[in-house]
């Protein structure tokens, strides 16, 4: 999901369209190369091992050629200036952590505002596993407060 709306977001701007005025990326995948230091060290992670993004990487894609491409590598950009305003959920124990962390802070860089949120002590899909976390209900609600803030 945090995927597919950095890249909808980037191919508009790219395609000279109109941008949505905001985006939230739950701990996004965003290089597809896998190669960052939380990938490395988290390669055996509960809910998303690399062996996993592996086996989804190829379902999704035609080749290694694919890899780069922006329509899935959407941190490989040269340019995320004109990107939306973005909140972007990171966790500790997520091999997924440097893509976002790595995202928000080109987008901030770049001048783009960014609310980041990050959750040190929690995995992958934490948000999803409201009834067994309930960090993931406070994510939600910081989301929320987020959006209320921006949304204009």
């Amino acid at each position: 999901g945090g995927n597919l709306a950095a890249v909808v977001c980037q191919q508009a701007a790219m395609n000279g369209e109109r941008t949505p005025d905001l985006q939230v990326l739950i701990y996004p995948a965003l290089d597809a190369r896998m190669i960052s230091d939380s990938m490395e060290e988290l390669w055996n992670a509960y809910i998303l091992p690399k062996a996993r993004m592996e086996y989804f990487l190829d379902l999704y894609t035609r080749g290694p050629d694919d890899i780069e491409d922006l329509r899935l590598s959407p941190l490989l950009r040269d340019t995320v200036a004109d990107q939306p305003r973005a909140c972007i959920v990171t966790s500790g124990f997520d091999p997924l952590r440097d893509d976002g962390d790595t995202y928000a802070e080109r987008l901030s860089a770049e001048g783009v505002e960014v609310k980041h949120i990050q959750y040190a002590g929690q995995i992958h899909a934490f948000v999803n596993l409201c009834k067994v976390i309930p960090q993931g209900n406070d994510c939600i609600r910081d989301i929320a407060g987020w959006l209320k803030t921006v949304w204009r």
